[in-house]
C-alpha cells in the first residue's frame, strides 16, 4: 500500500446579508493511502491560523479565488503543514472608512479574529487618506486584536504605494499606522520604505495601476509567507527577523 503526499489547496467564500465575503483558503500537506481504488486523507485542522485584516488588495478583485493567501498558504505549508487563512478584506475599508459592505477594519477583526489565531496581519489602508479620525480608529482596531487574540502575533502592514500612487501621498497614513503599531508592542511593516511595486511594479498589477495581477499575488504572497515565518519563529522562541 504506497503513501502518497499531496497537497490540497481548499478556499470557500462566504456572504452572509450584507456582510462582507470571508475567504478560507487551507494548503493541506497530506498522507494519502492509496490501494485498489480507495483513499483516505487526515482531516483538515489547521496547525496554523493566519486571520487577515485588508481592503481590496487582499480580496483577490482582479484574481477571483486567488488573493495572496493562497501562494503564501502554499510556500508556508511546506514547513508549517495545514494553515488556515481567515481573510476577511473588504474592498474599500480601512480603520475609518466603511468598505463595499460598510465594514472597516475594526468590523473585520470582529467577524474572523478568535484567541486560536497564531498571527494576525491588517494590512493597509489607502482608503483612510484624510480621514481625521484615523489614529483613534486604528488604536480601537490595535486594540480589539490583543481583546480577541491576545497569544497572537500581530504585524502592521502599511499601504504599498503600487504604481498608481505615489509614496508621498501615502506618508500620513504610514506616520500614524507606525506610531500606533509602537504603542501596541505589535510589528510594523513599511512597504514605502522597502520599495514594494516600486521596482517592476507595473509588471505586478491590472491596468488601474493599483490592484495585483497573477504575478502580483505571488509577490505579495512572498512578502507575507516571509513575515508571517519570522513572527511564528518569534513566537515558538527561535531567532526570526522581519524585513
Amino acid at each position: 500500500m504506497p503513501l502518497v503526499v499531496v497537497t490540497v489547496v481548499w478556499t470557500r467564500v462566504f456572504r452572509a446579508g450584507g456582510m462582507s465575503r470571508r475567504l478560507f483558503a487551507l494548503v493541506m500537506p497530506a498522507l494519502v493511502l492509496v490501494s485498489s481504488g480507495w483513499a483516505t486523507t487526515r482531516p483538515p485542522v489547521p496547525s496554523v491560523v493566519v486571520d487577515v485584516i485588508c481592503d481590496s488588495l487582499s480580496t483577490g478583485v482582479a484574481t477571483p479565488g486567488d488573493p495572496w493567501t493562497v501562494a503564501a498558504s502554499q510556500l508556508l505549508g511546506r514547513r508549517f503543514g495545514l494553515l488556515g487563512f481567515y481573510n476577511a478584506a473588504e474592498n474599500g475599508a480601512g480603520y475609518a472608512m466603511p468598505g463595499q459592505f460598510g465594514d472597516t477594519f475594526l468590523d473585520e477583526v470582529d467577524r474572523v479574529v478568535t484567541p486560536d489565531a497564531r498571527v494576525v496581519i491588517v494590512f493597509g489602508s489607502d482608503n483612510d487618506l484624510g480621514e481625521p479620525l484615523l489614529g483613534t480608529r486604528v488604536a480601537q482596531t490595535f486594540g480589539r486584536i490583543h481583546q480577541l487574540a491576545p497569544h497572537a502575533r500581530m504585524i502592521v502592514v502599511g499601504p504599498p504605494a503600487p504604481p498608481a500612487q505615489s509614496p508621498q501621498q501615502l506618508a500620513s497614513i504610514r506616520d500614524v499606522l507606525r506610531d500606533q503599531t509602537a504603542k501596541a508592542g505589535a510589528t510594523f511593516v513599511d512597504p514605502l520604505a522597502l520599495g514594494w511595486f516600486r521596482v517592476n511594479g507595473s509588471s505586478l498589477v491590472v491596468s488601474d495601476g493599483e490592484h495585483p495581477n497573477e504575478p502580483g499575488e505571488r509577490f505579495l504572497g512572498g512578502k507575507m509567507a516571509d513575515l508571517i515565518e519570522d513572527a511564528i519563529a518569534v513566537r515558538s522562541g527561535r531567532p526570526g527577523s522581519t524585513s
